[in-house]
């Protein structure tokens, strides 16, 4: 699991000691490794995207990391990955971090639904 909001790690840690195997790193995933990015936090509807609406948020900054680095970090060696993205309309910037496993694709939300592959990009 990887999450941007510092203030869920609780829940997070909590979770992993009740799943086998699960890990968690509160982490802002991004297209590149190292870049400064802004990050609206807003409950559920957190985002690298701001959202347009008038619903009060914090913006805090933090520095990015891909999903390529933290799967290496996390499962090294590891031939596939499933993973679930639920990053409130930044799915493809994710995805551009991505650019070791090819196969990554974003099958949406059901809202919309697109697939790409960090190539398409």
């Amino acid at each position: 699991m990887v999450e941007a909001q510092t203030s869920l790690e609780p829940q997070l840690a909590r979770a992993c000691r009740e799943i086998d195997g699960a890990q968690y790193r509160i982490a802002l995933l991004g297209p590149a490794e190292g870049e400064e990015r802004g990050f609206f936090e807003m409950g559920t509807g957190s985002s690298l995207l701001p959202e347009n609406s008038n619903v009060a948020r914090t913006q805090t900054v933090s520095v990015t990391r891909t999903l390529d680095t933290l799967t290496g970090e996390a499962m090294p060696g590891a031939e596939a990955i499933f993973l679930t993205l639920d990053v409130q309309g930044a799915e493809l910037m994710i995805l551009a971090g991505a650019e070791d496993r090819p196969g990554a694709a974003d099958e949406g939300s059901g809202e919309g639904e697109s697939s790409a592959t960090p190539g398409d990009l």
